[in-house]
């Protein structure tokens, strides 16, 4: 499908002819559908549709044991306490996508590193069980924390709190399938909240060492073994994620995957093309259908002015839109980081997984149990199976402030003493390492400023 880029943007161009086309491969699909309208192609799902884990245990019978130590209940890990390779020296996980990016294979390893420490300590407390008993005994564990931190914490600094419904236990009525609309759109959201770089930080919130482009982080295994897993776990806890919205970083958007200096794939055009694909219906049907009332306008869509003119001139149409583009497009829910027709979608979504489930946690665990893994936040794991112990309570939420006063210091001493006063309507800038300005306030009456909006932790 053709593309068009705007001049000095950079596209890969194998041919030479200038044509500005990116390659497209259709989903798989169950070849006894796709017949007619009346039989419309269905895609077909190679992993578990379950929050069970599935990215450390697999999805099928052949990886989930490949992945085992069949010792002790233990999963496969290095002495260096990563992921085992192959051949070609990616790491082996439960799901193939996770050499991606050292982001995910860090996260894929912390909780390989988790049923590791659960093997060990029902193993020395049990120790008449057998591997296969650990084994399960830890995996359910696991699993549940899982569970409980996507709805505890994740879910609710995404679509804001309160907005899923209670549990009222296991329904078999319940179809917990993967809608298309959440795969193909509404979960993607996530392409635009990803940051441009990688970083790696130390305890103390500091960089370790240079930071790398997100195209330079892509199946890039050898990275991690240089790094670990602990320096990027800190970052991506100290740092904000980029804003949901039609921005997409130039890494996703002109490099995706391709070879350094070659350009690559834009995530972008992909996402509206794979909408197309799966033959998801547009904007405005699929809010009808999710039970919102239809837009009539752009307006009723953003707020912004730029972007009402934007949807305007590509679409024409308030009915044309694809999906993809106007849940990005849409003003955020107050007390949400998303939109109110993505924001639908992800919550029934969710809770058709969690209802569906009859091995949900809370169906499984009760009593003590089910509360240590309440309790259990993804914080207390990463500090558990790292060296990282300068964490906030919620990682899904990121504060941090620098504070001061300014002050005539009459006696030099470099502290405000009972006779000094501090100085207002002092202009304070706060500089990164680099120099630049990165936030400019004022001091108030009593001579103290504060800086509270940062996008990571750092030396000002």
């Amino acid at each position: 499908f053709d593309i068009e880029v705007p001049a000095g943007d950079q596209y890969f161009d194998p041919d030479g002819t200038g044509d500005q086309v990116i390659s497209f491969t259709r989903s798989n699909f169950d070849e006894s559908t796709g017949t007619d309208v009346d039989n419309p192609r269905q895609q077909v799902t190679d992993i578990t549709a379950w929050i069970d884990g599935s990215m450390i245990y697999g999805s099928d019978d052949t990886t989930a044991a490949s992945l085992r130590a069949f010792e002790g209940g233990r999963m496969l890990i290095g002495d260096d306490g990563l992921l085992p390779t192959d051949e070609n020296g990616n790491f082996i996980a439960g799901d193939i996508r996770a050499n991606e990016n050292i982001e995910l294979i860090s996260m894929q390893t912390l909780f390989v590193r988790e049923h590791n420490y659960w093997a060990d300590k029902i193993a020395t407390e049990n120790p008449d069980l057998s591997d296969e008993e650990i084994f399960q005994q830890a995996r359910g564990i696991v699993i549940a924390e899982i569970q409980a931190i996507t709805f505890n914490e994740y879910l609710p600094s995404l679509l804001g709190r309160d907005v899923l419904s209670e549990y009222g236990g296991y329904d078999s009525t319940v179809n917990p399938t993967i809608a298309n609309e959440f795969s193909t759109a509404a979960f993607r959201f996530g392409h635009s909240v990803i940051n441009e770089d990688v970083e790696f930080f130390g305890d103390d919130g500091r960089a370790v060492r240079d930071e790398v482009e997100l195209r330079e982080a892509f199946f890039n295994p050898a990275l991690l073994q240089e790094t670990g897993i602990d320096s990027i776990l800190k970052y991506v806890a100290s740092s904000q994620s980029e804003e949901i919205d039609l921005q997409v970083v130039d890494s996703l958007r002109n490099f995706l995957f391709g070879t350094p200096g070659q350009g690559g794939l834009d995530l972008a055009s992909l996402n509206i093309q794979r909408g197309r694909d799966h033959g998801l219906a547009d904007y405005n049907s699929v809010r009808e259908a999710y039970g919102l009332p239809r837009v009539e306008g752009f307006d009723e869509i953003s707020s912004d002015p730029t972007i009402q003119q934007t949807l305007s001139d590509l679409y024409d149409t308030v009915d044309n839109i694809d999906l993809w583009v106007g849940g990005l497009a849409e003003d955020h829910e107050q007390g949400s980081s998303i939109g109110e027709t993505f924001g639908v979608i992800i919550a029934d979504q969710f809770e058709r997984l969690r209802d569906g489930d009859r091995l949900w946690y809370e169906n499984v665990f009760s009593g003590r149990e089910l509360r240590q893994i309440e309790q259990t936040t993804l914080s207390d794991i990463i500090q558990r199976n790292t060296n990282v112990g300068n964490l906030q309570d919620n990682v899904f939420f990121f504060r941090a402030e620098v504070q001061g006063q300014v002050f005539a210091d009459a006696n030099g001493n470099g502290d405000l003493d009972r006779q000094e006063r501090g100085i207002a309507g002092v202009t304070v800038e706060l500089l990164t390492d680099e120099g630049t300005v990165s936030a400019t306030t004022a001091t108030n009456r009593d001579g103290q400023y504060r800086f509270s909006d940062f996008h990571e932790t750092g030396d000002y």
